[in-house]
């Protein structure tokens, strides 16, 4: 069974547009290979491969980790998933880190 990653409408057209990485919260189930991504507002979907998946603490991420995710900081970045999660991140936080190709 394909895997399904789910987006915001604004995530999901920076995904196509500049976006070459997703973080999420918590630890997540995926693996490598071939994931179909879903707008959740939407519905319209892309394929794409998943080349690389990690486990890290908020604190371990940088800006460089922000703009492959289509922000411009780390800041912007935390106060995103604090929106879609509606959970507080602090610098322990667990999140993957999905990489595509």
């Amino acid at each position: 069974m394909l895997q399904v990653i789910r987006f915001t409408k604004e995530n999901f057209d920076k995904l196509l547009d500049v976006r070459s990485s997703t973080v999420r919260l918590g630890i997540k189930s995926y693996s490598l290979g071939t994931a179909k991504l879903e707008c959740v507002e939407t519905g319209r979907t892309s394929i794409k491969t998943i080349e690389q998946l990690r486990i890290a603490r908020f604190e371990d991420l940088d800006d460089e980790y922000a703009i492959k995710d289509g922000f411009s900081s780390l800041n912007e970045l935390k106060e995103e998933l604090e929106r879609i999660y509606d959970e507080q991140i602090d610098s322990r936080t667990l999140l993957t880190v999905v990489d595509f190709m």
